[in-house]
């Protein structure tokens, strides 16, 4: 146990299930500390009950989206001072394998950083909340961290949402001085496979001017790397989002997963639960 960890889990199911991916997400967790909150909006109660020995559980009306149950999460933690890392996560993933995805929470905290698993810098550099630690007491007890959750309002706007809360959270703490990284930080051999892959989905376009041309691989760093870089993420840290699953919105050519998804019965069962009704 890692009585340092703190957790809160931010789940959302229009009929109230948490996917069997996500209870062992869950039980990987409480392994970890005992200090686990789950929010969700409307959990089914028989759902809540298995959840229960792993987590203190709390159900909530739904509005605010899933920043809202962060900071009720935090305030459930009670007193922060004897934590070096909190992670916030929510149930926007499909995790493969949550032994792997916790080793990027694993090891002692050196210094104080806001760290996402990954980052986007389109609009604004910022870590993707969907999972994101905030680490060392000096940031967890600074007065920022304190005005940025006390500050907080229930905006039900999805698009408010992400210019005030996703992006602002960065914003936020970088101004105050907080280095704002990540885990999974691509190389220019990964930004080069998510530029070829935006240009075959027609996100971009290149005007050749002359037949050889440079290309200046950082400004890639636009592309969300949860669509663009998604089987790197998937073998690294064991996660897919689920968007990328239900929707695809970049039109990027997911052969590969699907390939998996008919070689591997239980991969393609556990996505099934993971997404399903």
């Amino acid at each position: 146990m890692n009585p340092s960890l703190g957790i809160v889990v931010a789940h959302y199911h229009p009929k109230g299930r948490v996917a069997a991916d996500l209870k062992e997400l869950v039980r990987h967790f409480a392994g970890l500390t005992d200090r686990v909150v789950f929010v969700s909006t409307g959990i089914d109660p028989a759902q809540a009950r298995e959840l229960e020995s792993f987590a203190h559980v709390m159900a909530r009306e739904n509005f605010g989206y899933d920043f809202w149950s962060y900071k009720l999460g935090i305030e459930a933690l009670g007193d922060l001072s004897g934590f070096d890392r909190v992670l916030l996560c929510n149930s926007s993933f499909f995790t493969l394998d949550p032994a792997l995805l916790c080793q990027s929470i694993a090891g002692e905290v050196e210094a104080p950083a806001l760290r996402g698993l990954t980052m986007s810098s389109e609009r604004v550099v910022h870590a993707q909340s969907y999972w994101v630690s905030f680490e060392h007491p000096d940031l967890i007890l600074s007065p920022e961290f304190a005005q940025w959750w006390n500050d907080m309002l229930p905006v039900s706007d999805r698009q408010e949402v992400i210019e005030r809360y996703e992006l602002g959270m960065s914003t936020h703490f970088a101004k105050a001085g907080f280095p704002v990284t990540a885990c999974f930080l691509p190389d220019y051999g990964e930004l080069l496979v998510a530029m070829c892959r935006a240009v075959a989905a027609r996100r971009i376009n290149f005007v050749e001017v002359k037949r050889e041309f440079g290309v200046d691989l950082e400004t890639f760093r636009t592309l969300n790397p949860t669509h663009f870089l998604w089987d790197t993420l998937a073998d690294r840290f064991g996660i897919l989002k689920h968007e990328l699953i239900t929707r695809n919105p970049q039109g990027i050519d997911l052969t590969l997963l699907q390939t998996r998804m008919i070689a591997d019965t239980e991969f393609r069962q556990r996505i099934a639960d993971a997404i399903g009704d």
